[in-house]
């Protein structure tokens, strides 16, 4: 390298720019936990995901922020995107549901925020090996 040759010293440099990067990383991934946790709280405490109208782009709406970012946020803090979660909160609450004898499978789906049951017993047998009606039947 020709400055190396003329003898500039370019550690300090690099080493004050590898700072910055990992200072700003840091703070990044700070933001990240930050709208995660504002996330949670909207999804979980709020049950939006009961809303079967509920898009990414109303959540990025409501945390503020731009989907850009969001969806970056999705991947680093929880490795998946915005749907798979969306699925993944909506599952959890009909499996919640089909404990319920009374409900029939199309009511759980309703009331977790699916809007079609086919759609979400396909996913439901994806994630826990079962249809709901095997699911329900094999407790």
């Amino acid at each position: 390298n020709t400055l190396i040759a003329k003898g500039y010293d370019l550690y300090p440099v690099v080493t004050e720019e590898n700072e910055a990067v990992e200072d700003l990383n840091v703070y990044v991934q700070q933001q990240y936990g930050a709208l995660a946790a504002k996330l949670r709280t909207a999804m979980e405490e709020q049950q939006l995901y009961t809303n079967p109208q509920l898009s990414a782009e109303y959540v990025v709406e409501l945390l503020q922020t731009n989907h850009t970012y969001f969806s970056q946020m999705m991947s680093s803090e929880w490795g998946m995107s915005f749907s798979e979660y969306l699925n993944k909160l909506r599952l959890a609450h009909v499996e919640k549901l089909l404990a319920d004898e009374s409900l029939t499978i199309a009511a759980a789906a309703t009331q977790s925020g699916f809007s079609d049951a086919s759609y979400m017993s396909r996913k439901f047998k994806a994630k826990y090996g079962k249809t709901p009606s095997e699911w329900r039947k094999s407790r």
